[in-house]
């Protein structure tokens, strides 16, 4: 009997210290954020691509499904600026930048190289940065950021 007590005892007192262990980060979500995209480059007039997106895996448990995307074609939309505020944010969203280069050249013509540099900020604080070499029509770069 005091066996078992003293059982029934310790396993009360695990349940209780272990049911307070929560290592649960998905407490501090949904949280509202401001997100900016940024995209600036050497060469200022080239056609190109800039897309954005704050997307959360299908699969991504517990999370609220988001798909937010959008997208610039032009040879003049360079240096570029998208800022959301307020965004609200699930546990497991993707911010994500993608550059294309559409350069169009006439026959003969020879590429002159330039850099891009991609940002993402979250409440104007720098979260994700890449400086990348377009060398070759056609190249394209993609920058995420991931919420934990």
């Amino acid at each position: 009997m005091k066996k078992s007590l003293y059982t029934t005892l310790l396993l009360c007192v695990l349940l209780l210290t272990f049911s307070g262990c929560n290592d649960d980060t998905n407490s501090k979500y949904p949280k509202l954020i401001d997100v900016e995209f940024m995209v600036t480059a050497t060469k200022q007039k080239v056609t190109s691509r800039i897309e954005t997106s704050i997307t959360t895996p299908t699969s991504a448990y517990g999370a609220t499904n988001l798909d937010k995307k959008s997208s610039s074609y032009s040879n003049n939309h360079i240096p570029f600026n998208k800022k959301i505020i307020q965004q609200s944010i699930p546990s497991f969203a993707i911010l994500g930048l993608r550059y294309q280069d559409d350069s169009v050249l006439n026959v003969g013509a020879v590429f002159e190289p330039y850099s891009v540099n991609l940002e993402i900020k979250i409440d104007r604080k720098i979260v994700a940065d890449t400086t990348f070499s377009i060398d070759t029509e056609g190249k394209t770069i993609h920058l995420e950021y991931d919420f934990e």
